[in-house]
């Protein structure tokens, strides 16, 4: 696909994305754990990262050990319309993040076509409510399909048009 060949990684499969910044909170390393614990034995698996931050050089130290070299293709930063473009290379979204505030990246690439794979806390759970889109503490999760009937309800939920709506309403709504 063509996403995928602009990537380099045209031949691989599954592909999993996170984005973010480089920091204990977002925890870049649980990303590097879930996608092994994901595809341990599958050496055509590859992760993108898009991100930086303090934990660059843990991360890409990490990403040089023997189950990883070679299966981590890591983006300092990348344009908008890059990371629109790697969302729809790939099949997962992974975060690492427990505290996550909103979630404005998995909403992205949901938005693209990738599946969210998130912890159960933060914000998470309150847009994304089937549990096909959580892992386990165990850092496993499940492959098998995804509620298209959740994915459409997050995307109506959370589309352009609807927030511009709201931010319109609470706009005239102050400024009376």
């Amino acid at each position: 696909d063509e996403a995928r060949a602009a990537f380099g990684i045209a031949g691989c499969g599954p592909v999993y994305i996170s984005v973010g910044r480089m920091i204990a909170y977002k925890d870049p390393l649980r990303v590097l754990d879930i996608f092994l614990k994901a595809e341990k034995e599958n050496p055509q698996a590859r992760l993108i990262y898009i991100g930086d931050g303090i934990l660059r050089e843990d991360f890409l130290r990490r990403c040089g050990h023997a189950d990883l070299e070679g299966r981590v293709l890591y983006f300092q930063r990348v344009s908008f319309a890059e990371i629109a473009r790697a969302y729809a290379s790939a099949d997962y979204f992974l975060s690492g993040c427990d505290t996550e505030g909103f979630g404005l990246a998995a909403v992205e690439s949901l938005m693209c076509g990738c599946r969210p794979v998130l912890p159960r806390s933060g914000a998470f759970p309150e847009i994304f409510r089937d549990a096909s889109f959580f892992y386990r503490e165990d850092l496993t999760f499940d492959k098998g399909p995804r509620s298209e009937a959740e994915c459409g309800r997050i995307l109506a939920e959370f589309s352009w048009d609807k927030a511009l709506d709201r931010w319109e309403d609470l706009y005239r709504k102050e400024s009376k």
